[in-house]
């Protein structure tokens, strides 16, 4: 792997080898089978309904998925079915995120990184966060629960200034033995693949 000089001036070595492992992942993402993420979806669903915390929250702060990532769209229908409150992220300036209540089939506008997010309605924002849980999404999570994200550092901002639950969500063929760490990374409360549901924090 080459980088421009400026790039490394700005990279330390844990930055350099998640930027390689961002690489790798999205390359493997886009060639995984659509059957197998099919039946592996579905597994993801049924796993994730046996979390007693994700059972009793109210409100799911969830994100819609892209291709290459856990269909969301199948949590989401199994929450508004159950009653439960949906809520998407919008990303803002500085890297700041926040959550707008969702309606089962309201629309929603495309991002700059390709992802759908609500229109922006003050009124809507979610402010108290004590009966929710987030799910979390990662290109790859490790035995630990800790997760690669995509490099924006918006769900670690977020989930560091509030005292949610969290959860993620990967295909079990993207669950490295371990990835690299620096002093801001944190791992998630749980982690749900096809083949496991697994709990860190407890």
């Amino acid at each position: 792997m080459k980088y421009s000089v400026s790039l490394l001036f700005t990279m330390n070595e844990i930055d350099v080898k998640k930027f390689d492992l961002r690489k790798k992942y999205k390359n493997q993402r886009l060639e995984t089978d659509n059957k197998y993420k099919m039946k592996a979806d579905g597994l993801i669903l049924e796993n994730i309904k046996k979390c007693s915390e994700f059972d009793n929250a109210e409100t799911i702060l969830i994100y819609k998925s892209t291709d290459i990532e856990t269909n969301t769209d199948l949590i989401i229908k199994h929450c508004f079915c159950e009653g439960k409150k949906i809520a998407l992220p919008r990303c803002g300036a500085k890297h700041s995120m926040n959550f707008y209540y969702y309606n089962d089939g309201e629309a929603l506008e495309i991002s700059r990184y390709g992802i759908a997010e609500p229109f922006q309605n003050e009124s809507r924002i979610v402010t108290d966060f004590s009966k929710c849980v987030c799910v979390v999404p990662g290109l790859a999570f490790d035995r630990s629960g800790y997760r690669l994200g995509y490099g924006g550092g918006y769900y670690d901002r977020f989930l560091s200034v509030n005292n949610i639950i969290s959860i993620g969500i990967c295909y079990f063929r993207f669950i490295a033995d371990m990835l690299p760490l620096d002093k801001y990374d944190k791992n998630v409360d749980f982690l749900v693949t096809e083949e496991f549901l697994e709990g860190y924090n407890g």
